[in-house]
């Protein structure tokens, strides 16, 4: 993953715990606290996890992980 690399961020192991396919990063790139949340792989075909209820899962635990994301996405949105 080219973009965690570069902003040198290192996985949570176990954020969202043992059954969801979710992966947090965390990091700090130039002053600025980030959080980067990937779909993850899915267990059966190895293929990405892209179906819509994956992303709506992935989408809820981000946002609820990171208590300052929710004001920001609604400020984004207006």
């Amino acid at each position: 993953m080219p973009l965690i690399t570069h902003l040198g961020l290192t996985q949570q192991s176990n954020y969202f715990g043992h059954a969801a396919p979710f992966h947090c990063f965390n990091g700090e790139y130039k002053g600025i606290k980030l959080a980067i949340v990937t779909n993850g792989k899915d267990r059966k075909f190895g293929c990405d996890n892209v179906r819509w209820e994956g992303f709506s899962a992935f989408l809820f635990s981000s946002v609820h992980s990171h208590p300052t994301t929710l004001p920001k996405l609604r400020q984004a949105l207006q």
